[in-house]
């Protein structure tokens, strides 16, 4: 699953209507960037093979759960992998879909690993927020992509390389 970042795609693309196999076509030119029918096709299969998404009697396919944590494939290597293709992602984001389509936004700042740790803290309960206003929306339309980094960039005063 955490092998292309297509694949999460893909599953919240079948969610919101009604698409078969052979509209592989259509579901690759709505991902930002597009995807090719056979990169789609390989990711429904995928999706299909871990149970994430399955087909009804009319053989529309269907998301299986609205809700998806690192757990089907999360060795640390392929989260890695993954978060790095979103960052990917991030970047061609931020050149080409225009500011009022997206919100990309950074803060520089100094804390304390104490006050640090309670930043974390509440990136944590905003994610949950964020994740019951996800399975609350009652006519999703598009498939973003949320991206929450926070990291170092220096080490402690005092303590050098």
């Amino acid at each position: 699953y955490l092998s292309s970042w297509r694949n999460a795609a893909i599953r919240e693309l079948v969610a919101l209507g009604d698409f078969r196999r052979e509209d592989a076509a259509t579901l690759g030119a709505t991902l930002e960037p597009p995807a090719t029918a056979q990169e789609v096709l390989e990711s429904l299969t995928i999706l299909e093979e871990l149970e994430l998404v399955g087909r009804d009697d009319q053989g529309f396919y269907r998301r299986l759960d609205s809700i998806l944590a690192a757990g089907v494939d999360s060795s640390p290597e392929a989260v890695r992998n993954f978060q790095d293709s979103i960052l990917e992602l991030s970047r061609r984001a931020l050149r080409e879909i225009p500011r009022d389509e997206r919100e990309i936004s950074t803060i520089t700042f100094s804390s304390s690993p104490e006050r640090f740790q309670k930043i974390r803290a509440r990136l944590k309960e905003m994610r949950q927020e964020i994740l019951t206003l996800i399975r609350t929306d009652p006519e999703p339309t598009t498939v973003y992509q949320l991206s929450i980094q926070a990291f170092p960039a220096s080490t402690p005063l005092g303590r050098g390389k």
